[in-house]
């Protein structure tokens, strides 16, 4: 009886030994394993899973609006809101996310006061400090430097006429695409990097961001920094949070993923597509606001800006400035 409890005893050790040898395997392998992206370790759905990812439905058609300019505090006017081959940023352990329900929700858009003195304009001391080591929306210092950015929620056949004027007068840029955008016009994409342009992240379905839950806002980052990846072998590092709607939570959840949020210092109402200011009237407001470190926004489906860009460009230069990359704002 003794050598058979004895037998048994020993088949049961062996057994356990087998199965848990078996589980170290496992976990020695895939603590070996290394990250595609800065998301990998984040199971949310890929572009072609059924989990929807969620939009608020009231976005205008290119997907731009949101933010606030304003030449008075109180007159406000709604205007929109060298990349290394190595993945940007950390992988956020997923199980640190605070339950939904906790998550902050609150919503700030970025705005602020023009200067008609060609000087900076003025921004709430509250946003620049929410802001601080985790985006820019500014140069630095006083040296006569823009930066020239586009958003790019859809193709409105502007676009090949914005590149060829960029390279004519061999400027550089930032173009911030939406993953409709990275799907349906992948040339597009695979041009601007060719030629040297930063691209930046502008999420997949343009949401807004506050509105969303962390697990959601990776989401949005993934599918489109996959998409951009896959057709340039870029890994981007700068995002443009749609409408301009931010909070501190969504600020370090982009820094936590390797992203820097890109905001502006110059914007205007040309986002509507059948409400073109014109060709003058771009110039002049670029002109008329034009300050050191600028970081401009521009939108890609307006005619007034395709037609404007070359004598921008010009004028911008006339008055002494140069271009830079956002690399050198960051």
């Amino acid at each position: 009886m003794k050598k058979f409890a004895a037998v048994i005893f020993l088949i049961t050790i062996l057994g356990i030994s087998t199965v848990g040898g078996t589980h170290l395997a496992k976990f020695l392998m895939a603590s070996n394993e290394e990250p595609s992206s800065p998301l990998a370790k984040d199971p949310i759905s890929s572009p072609g899973s059924n989990s929807p990812i969620p939009g608020n439905g009231d976005e205008e058609k290119d997907g731009q609006t949101g933010g606030q300019v304003s030449d008075d505090p109180g007159d406000r006017t709604n205007t929109p809101g060298s990349q290394d081959s190595d993945s940007p940023g950390v992988v956020k352990d997923i199980n640190n996310d605070l339950p939904p329900e906790q998550q902050d929700k609150t919503i700030f858009s970025w705005w602020f006061k023009r200067n008609p003195e060609h000087r900076p304009p003025e921004v709430e001391t509250k946003a620049v400090e929410t802001l601080k080591n985790k985006g820019v929306f500014l140069g630095k210092g006083s040296e006569k430097k823009v930066c020239l950015t586009f958003d790019e929620g859809y193709e409105n056949g502007y676009t090949p006429r914005i590149l060829d004027t960029l390279k004519n007068n061999a400027v550089p840029a930032a173009f911030f695409v939406t993953g409709d955008f990275a799907k349906k016009q992948p040339d597009l994409v695979k041009r601007m990097a060719a030629e040297g342009h930063i691209i930046g992240n502008h999420t997949t379905t343009h949401p807004s961001l506050p509105t969303i839950t962390d697990r959601e806002i990776r989401q949005e980052i993934k599918t489109t920094h996959d998409m951009v990846r896959d057709l340039t072998g870029v890994n981007m590092k700068f995002i443009r949070p749609p409408k301009g709607e931010y909070n501190s939570r969504v600020l370090t959840e982009l820094n936590e993923l390797g992203y820097s949020a890109v905001f502006w210092s110059m914007a205007y109402r040309d986002w509507e597509v059948d409400k073109q200011p014109g060709k003058e009237a771009a110039l002049g407001h670029v002109m008329d606001n034009l300050h050191p470190g600028a970081v401009i926004l521009l939108h890609a489906v307006s005619q007034s800006n395709t037609e404007a860009l070359n004598d921008i460009i010009k004028g911008i230069r006339a008055e002494g400035y140069t271009f830079a990359s956002l690399e050198e704002l960051d």
